[in-house]
């Protein structure tokens, strides 16, 4: 149908994003990606989702060992209305696990489109997400926790003018039947 958001994916796999603690220490991993988003000619943004999934192991007294993953998603755009947008995610456990667990933490932007004038919508966008995994443990305990890839989907729309142009096109065909 026309004006229905359109997604596009990008994958970043990691590279030995892995926070390993053992019998009473802390390790934290952190990191930052950005890049620049260009929409395709005839279209803006309307939201950025960023998805990250790793797994995790946990062994030792319940409580005293913990995973954690934390990021921050950071959208501004660079070309229309200006707009700066943020939201975070965390994802926590304590409990100990029977082997390797999977976990994934999620969130988005929404670029608040409809409120912009027409030719003002955001084309143009700079995306930034930092990531943090810590893992802490006790006495005699390990916590392992692994990043392995994050993806950022990207929902655009046709521009005003050209979701005219379809519309219009839609209506010629219906009237010729």
């Amino acid at each position: 149908p026309v004006g229905t958001p359109e997604m596009n994916d990008m994958y970043f796999p990691f590279a030995n994003f892995n926070a390993h603690a053992a019998d009473g220490s802390t390790s934290t991993v952190s990191d930052t990606f950005e890049v620049d988003v260009i929409a395709t000619e005839g279209f803006f943004f309307t939201s950025v989702i960023l998805i990250t999934q790793g797994d995790y192991n946990i062994t030792g007294t319940p409580g005293e060992n913990s995973v954690e993953a934390t990021g921050v998603l950071t959208t501004t755009s660079t070309v229309g209305t200006p707009f700066v947008g943020a939201n975070t995610y965390t994802f926590l456990d304590d409990q100990p696990t029977d082997g390797n667990v999977f976990w994934e933490g999620s969130t988005w932007v929404d670029v608040p489109w409809m409120s912009f004038p027409p030719d003002e919508q955001v084309t143009e966008l700079h995306v930034t997400v930092d990531q943090d995994v810590i893992t802490i443990c006790g006495p005699g305990g390990t916590a392992d926790m692994t990043a392995y890839f994050e993806i950022v989907g990207i929902s655009f729309v046709p521009e005003p003018a050209s979701l005219l142009l379809l519309t219009v096109g839609g209506l010629v065909l219906l009237r010729r039947r």
